[in-house]
């Protein structure tokens, strides 16, 4: 379980969490750009936000981004906005590296004012660069990135959609124009692809995706 210096904050959890020995996990990361993912054990991150979610994970997946970023892009970059949402005057490091921006899991605890999700909930969601990512045994979410799992489709599914998913979107809506795009549309899911299937007058427009995850 997470480090007992927020989450006995009374008004920063809820519910108040159960004392538990647990205070460590498992994680792959990068200790230096460029170099092998190595298996590493860290502190379970804490919840320090009422509108965070710590999210056990079952299932997470492996970008285009994530391989970029394990080999050093956008590291200049990240570490500024990292600074600035850490409101710290000292340079932020983004090493030791966890990749993973999709993950899938079950809501393990949750900030006060989270109102979506109950503690048990099966979720699929998003990490952002700057946190530490869903390689992980426990990930830190908000509760805008995440939405629950549908009951149809396995955590390893789930893991593969969400950026993909704002991919598609963006494709139809922002590059090809499409209009009325809604959630009707449909998308299917097997072990290698995403698909998006959209008609709009008589016409069918079918974009895919390759999805690798873990």
């Amino acid at each position: 379980m997470p480090s007992l210096n927020n989450l006995n904050k009374p008004n920063l959890v809820s519910p108040p969490p159960q004392q538990s020995a647990t205070t460590s996990m498992n994680v792959w990361c990068v200790r230096d750009f460029g170099s092998p993912l190595v298996k590493q054990t860290m502190s379970i991150p804490e919840i320090n936000n009422t509108d965070q979610v710590l999210i056990k994970v079952k299932a997470s997946s492996v970008n285009p981004l994530d391989t970029e970023m394990v080999n050093g892009y956008g590291r200049r970059l990240l570490s500024v906005v990292k600074q600035l949402e850490s409101c710290s005057t000292n340079a932020q490091s983004m090493l030791p590296l966890i990749a993973g921006r999709d993950c899938s899991g079950v809501v393990e605890y949750k900030g006060q004012q989270v109102t979506k999700f109950d503690i048990g909930d099966e979720v699929m969601g998003i990490v952002a660069p700057t946190w530490t990512g869903a390689h992980a045994e426990y990930v830190l979410s908000k509760e805008s990135w995440c939405v629950k799992k549908p009951n149809n489709i396995s955590h390893v599914q789930a893991a593969a959609l969400p950026y993909v998913a704002c991919t598609v979107w963006a494709a139809l809506v922002s590059v090809s124009g499409f209009e009325n795009v809604s959630s009707r549309h449909q998308f299917s899911i097997d072990s290698d692809f995403v698909y998006c299937n959209y008609s709009e007058k008589n016409r069918k427009e079918y974009i895919s995706g390759r999805q690798l995850y873990a």
